[in-house]
C-alpha cells in the first residue's frame, strides 16, 4: 500500500476530478481496491454505487 504522504498527495490531486467519476461504472471489488483507501468520495455516495451495482442498476462498462 501507500505511505501516508502519498495517500494525502493522491487525494489533493483526485479530489476536483470527483464529479468526472462515475462510481456506477465500476465494480465493487475495483471501488474497494482503488477508491476507498483513499477516502476522497463520501461515505453516502460510496453506500449509493454498492447498492446500485447490488441491485443490478450499476451502469456496467463501456467501451471507448
Amino acid at each position: 500500500m501507500c505511505e501516508p504522504q502519498e495517500i494525502e498527495g493522491i487525494k489533493n490531486h483526485s479530489t476536483p476530478l470527483i464529479k468526472f467519476i462515475n462510481l456506477k461504472r465500476m465494480d465493487g471489488e475495483e471501488i474497494e481496491q482503488h477508491v476507498e483507501p483513499f477516502g476522497t468520495y463520501p461515505t453516502q455516495e460510496l453506500k449509493k454505487s454498492y447498492s446500485s451495482i447490488l441491485n443490478g442498476r450499476g451502469l456496467g462498462f463501456i467501451r471507448g
